[in-house]
């Protein structure tokens, strides 16, 4: 394979806006740089772009932080404690990195001197003029939220407005059409969705890339020490949060339930409180981690029986892989890319199917519930992915 310069332009402050935004960076620069490519790191900046130093972009897309020790892995909150009013202080658990990154002014950075270019969110492209025009080689789609909530076409459990932020998705996408020679859809779900805004006259422009590497060794997939039932990054609307509370009281009446919280929250801290108080009434034992490191994750994780990840919309839906490739099995909704890459399709229910989760949740934890785990689920995944991960380069 020819080596090749390639320009991967990002928002100037990626490494801390999004987590999975910066996985899929992440993931796709190690792809590149392992097969010998320079990848050179800019930002868009008043119709220019300005790079970032080597040094800088080496240090934000290593591993270190995944290998350093294990720090404090104590929960923010656990049952018995007084239900918090208000956010825990983050001292007991972040261990995660920031980085201010030194972007030069924009000065000789020029697409015509790249092989290859890489826009990585379409949100960098507004205001209009914002992105250097010329011909690009493709742009990421990680979902179509915004603009199927804009359109009343995702119904969610309260009014999220999404108009902003669909408006600039879609500056991008024009964008995109515009101006890449391919789209990259991060599932089949999102592919499909573009398609049903864009038309079927850009599939042959689309192409779909599963951005996935599992964190962690798995030496521990047949592990027999596995107690509780995960839910992670559940404290969000969109990841539906009232129905996780619905099913595991219905699955509570009849099977005991130790229960893990992994995430902060993305919806006021009173309804946070509130469901903090319902699950701790009918599980046995809670704890909520709100900021953990990848590696207390992934720990976390290995001694789970179960994810519940009933969400109403994901464009991908990196916890569900992350699982997965610890062996542990995914009780998911069905929806958008969830059944799409749940390796059990018979965990799948509809986002509001509140018995059907829980009859699935007993079914685990009282070993009546049909599942693949262990290796042989991480095994179906990795056979799931091989042709899905892989980003092609002209």
């Amino acid at each position: 394979m020819k080596q090749k310069t390639i320009l991967m332009i990002v928002e100037r402050n990626f490494y801390s806006t999004h987590i999975g935004v910066r996985r899929v960076i992440r993931y796709h620069w190690h792809q590149l740089t392992s097969q010998g490519h320079s990848v050179t790191l800019a930002t868009p900046q008043h119709g220019r772009f300005a790079a970032c130093s080597k040094n800088d972009a080496t240090a934000m897309m290593s591993d270190i932080e995944h290998s350093s020790p294990l720090m404090h892995p104590a929960p923010d909150w656990v049952k018995g404690d007084p239900v918090p009013n208000e956010a825990p202080t983050q001292s007991s658990t972040e261990t995660g990195k920031s980085y201010d990154c030194a972007w030069d002014d924009p000065k000789d950075i020029r697409l015509e001197d790249f092989d290859e270019s890489i826009l990585t969110a379409p949100w960098m492209c507004s205001p209009s003029g914002s992105m250097p025009e010329g011909p690009y080689t493709m742009g990421f789609v990680y979902d179509m939220v915004p603009n199927l909530l804009a359109i009343g076409a995702l119904r969610m459990p309260r009014f999220l407005n999404a108009y902003h932020f669909a408006h600039e998705h879609s500056i991008g996408y024009d964008f995109y059409i515009k101006n890449a020679r391919r789209i990259i859809c991060i599932s089949e779900s999102t592919k499909s969705d573009f398609i049903s805004f864009y038309g079927k006259d850009l599939e042959p422009k689309l192409e779909i890339c599963i951005p996935f590497k599992d964190f962690g060794n798995t030496n521990s997939i047949e592990s027999n020490n596995r107690e509780y039932i995960l839910l992670l990054n559940v404290l969000d609307h969109r990841k539906n949060f009232i129905a996780v509370s619905e099913s595991l009281k219905r699955a509570a009446s009849q099977t005991d339930l130790k229960i893990v919280v992994v995430g902060r929250e993305r919806m006021p801290f009173t309804e946070v409180t509130r469901f903090l108080k319902e699950i701790s009434s009918i599980s046995s034992s809670i704890e909520w981690y709100r900021s953990p490191s990848d590696q207390l994750l992934e720990s976390l994780m290995k001694k789970a029986k179960v994810l519940f990840f009933p969400s109403i919309y994901e464009g991908l839906g990196l916890p569900i892989l992350e699982a997965q490739a610890q062996g542990i099995p995914v009780i998911s909704s069905n929806n958008s890319s969830c059944g799409e890459i749940n390796q059990n399709p018979t965990l799948t229910a509809d986002p509001y199917d509140h018995d059907g989760f829980a009859s699935k949740i007993v079914g685990i934890f009282n070993n009546t519930q049909p599942i693949l785990e262990g290796s042989t689920l991480t095994k179906k995944q990795n056979n799931f992915l091989e042709h899905r991960n892989k980003l092609f380069l002209d």
